[in-house]
């Protein structure tokens, strides 16, 4: 605080005694009032986490309204425009969930930008964040530092409506980073703070619970829609042998009234009950192995078997139930001794082999062979049927997932016999290959490690 006088002047005591009080009361005032903004700027920021928690919890139930409210919410509290950036499943780009801005010309570019051009994990401001977990504050930015850390077709956003200043927080779930919450600023008189950051921050922890319980939510509609479809499925092709098995037993019990029953009549009768009845009987099994899985109660017996001649006891039993297929079997030249549980490798087998006929449905060549190579044994199972899409054969081997094409060509089945095949051959230490093309075929590779004591192929 400094005085001036046009004219010399001395001070007395009294003068300067004056002056220091007047000092320290103008400096008693202007602490008042910094304590009295700061104050109502945290104020103000309570306020605003307050509202998004009641927003965020209201729309709890809907992750898409989630993410909405914590975008608008940013862009109102924070300002100018707020981003939720969710990874994608394989955890590769970063694409955008929601985005908010103050200026909707602005929104537009931006959300054409995001969307056309969504941005690799590692790569750009965001791939610190997504690493470490830690936030970022950049009070301001350079446009020459910027180009560096954009895609070139960034720079135009850059050029017409720039961007002085940036914040990214860390949106995470049980610890694991998710996706980020970002704000920037396109005026250059108003860098973002600290206390901003911690605005931010505080945000992004909300809209992190938030998002968690939508998910979970969203989960558990999932996984209702996906039992109920599984239940109507599962009645449906339980219903199919029953029916049948029914109407062969009532079938022979009118005739044996009748006294019109005949050897071969009854046969045939006691034949297509014992197919039906064998049909239902592998339904259950599948259903309760599922259950087993699901529970943490499946369990196999393992001990040293040679494979081969548990291939060659399935090729047997299914060959004669062929009649539209015929089926090519090309055994090992050397002994398959592996560690496994013979009747769960049976199991996958039979399945595969089922597979194959079921899915060709007019018929042609089934193909098995056994081979070895080096430390693996393979066992293909190859058909000329209708084939998976290739967009399907990611998810072949989830639980009550079928390619949309087997209902097209009205091919009944649950959906689990796949799932638990993939779960027994993972257990024995293997893996299941496929290889498809629609309308053309589909080969099923079986690979398992060869067993410690087998002796070396010649």
């Amino acid at each position: 605080m400094s005085f001036s006088f046009s004219k010399p002047r001395s001070f007395d005591a009294d003068d300067r005694t004056f002056l220091d009080v007047l000092s320290q009361q103008c400096a008693m005032a202007l602490e008042r009032a910094r304590l009295y903004a700061a104050t109502e700027a945290q104020a103000r920021r309570l306020g605003a986490l307050a509202e998004a928690s009641q927003l965020f919890a209201a729309a709890s139930l809907d992750l898409q309204a989630v993410l909405d409210a914590v975008a608008q919410q940013v862009s109102a509290a924070v300002g100018d425009l707020g981003v939720v950036g969710l990874l994608s499943a394989d955890r590769q780009e970063l694409k955008l969930a929601a985005i908010a801005h103050t200026n909707p010309e602005a929104l537009a570019v931006m959300t054409h930008l995001l969307e056309g051009f969504p941005p690799r994990a590692n790569e750009g401001m965001n791939a610190y964040t997504l690493r470490t977990g830690q936030p970022q504050l950049h009070p301001v930015l350079h446009p020459d530092a910027l180009r560096a850390q954009l895609k070139p077709a960034y720079w135009l956003y850059l050029e017409r409506f720039g961007i002085h200043s940036l914040m990214i927080a860390p949106l995470h779930v049980n610890g694991v980073v998710i996706g980020t919450l970002g704000a920037l600023r396109d005026t250059p008189d108003c860098p973002y703070t600290p206390d901003d950051l911690t605005m931010l921050q505080e945000l992004a922890n909300r809209a992190s619970l938030a998002v968690a319980n939508a998910r979970l939510y969203q989960q558990a509609q999932d996984a209702i829609q996906i039992r109920d479809q599984f239940l109507s499925i599962a009645a449906h092709e339980l219903k199919t042998p029953l029916t049948s098995l029914y109407g062969q037993a009532q079938l022979a019990q009118r005739r044996l009234r009748r006294g019109t029953q005949t050897p071969e009549r009854l046969t045939h009768a006691i034949d297509m009950i014992t197919r039906q009845a064998g049909r239902l009987d592998a339904m259950v099994v599948t259903l309760l192995d599922v259950g087993r899985i699901e529970q943490g109660q499946f369990v196999l017996d393992q001990q040293p078997l040679e494979l081969g001649s548990v291939v060659d006891r399935v090729v047997e039993e299914v060959r004669p139930t062929l009649d539209q297929h015929t089926l090519h079997y090309a055994p090992s030249d050397a002994p398959l001794i592996v560690n496994g549980d013979a009747l769960r490798l049976e199991q996958v087998l039979h399945n595969l082999l089922s597979n194959a006929v079921k899915y060709s449905p007019h018929g042609g060549t089934i193909r098995v062979e056994a081979r070895c190579h080096g430390l693996t044994f393979h066992i293909s199972v190859a058909d000329a049927g209708i084939g998976i899409p290739s967009h399907a054969l990611a998810r072949l081997f989830q639980r009550f997932y079928r390619a949309e094409n087997a209902s097209a060509h009205h091919i009944s089945g649950m959906g689990v016999g796949l799932y638990v095949v993939h779960e027994i051959v993972t257990r024995h230490g293997g893996r299941l290959e496929v290889a498809s093309t629609a309308g053309v075929s589909s080969t099923f590779t079986l690979l398992l490690p060869v067993h410690a004591d087998a002796p070396e192929e010649n």
